[in-house]
């Protein structure tokens, strides 16, 4: 009877394989994540080139202030004007 070759994984490769499976993409963060979190606004400024309501809702995040949004009225009114065109 012929053997297989039996392919071994490292503890540190498998992990590394487990975890990049389980990392989320920006629409499910976007869409599982709670409204406004800092998690939240980074899905949507990840998604913002692609969507009008993305980039509004960026600004958004910059207005408010949210965790790594600089609140700065320059950032959302320019995300703002963005979502508008």
């Amino acid at each position: 009877m012929p053997t297989r070759p039996r392919f071994r994984l490292s503890a540190a490769l498998f992990a590394t394989a487990l975890l990049g499976a389980c990392q989320a993409t920006p629409q499910l963060t976007l869409s599982s994540a709670p409204a406004y979190s800092p998690e939240w606004c980074a899905a949507a400024k990840s998604l913002a080139p692609n969507s009008g309501s993305n980039l509004f809702a960026t600004g958004r995040c910059h207005e408010l202030g949210i965790a790594g949004f600089p609140k700065e009225e320059n950032l959302y009114l320019f995300y703002y004007t963005q979502g508008a065109r």
